[in-house]
């Protein structure tokens, strides 16, 4: 699987022969204050929902919202899994 980060466009995930735009969990560019980290947010998000279990669209969706609530941020940030949206969080 590969993964490219589309900056405001979101995340292009190409797996098993088929390629995926999801989209950013932004409702718009105004939201971002700071995408320093936003890249090591994705990284480090993706690894710990594979080593869950996930799957690579799974995976995918939750590093984009980690790195959606970095963005918000001012600086290099962190997140919580609980201000990740509970229907997207890996359980």
């Amino acid at each position: 699987a590969i993964g490219i980060t589309m900056g405001p466009k979101g995340i292009y995930l190409f797996c098993d022969g088929k390629g995926d735009l999801i989209p950013a969990c932004l409702r718009n560019e105004d939201e971002v204050a700071d995408v320093t980290g936003a890249g090591d947010t994705v990284l480090a998000a993706i690894s710990a929902a594979l080593a869950c279990g996930a799957d690579y669209r799974t995976a995918t969706i939750f590093a984009n919202e980690a790195a959606a609530q970095v963005v918000r941020k001012v600086g290099v940030a962190t997140v919580e899994l609980g201000q990740l949206n509970s229907e997207r969080s890996i359980e």
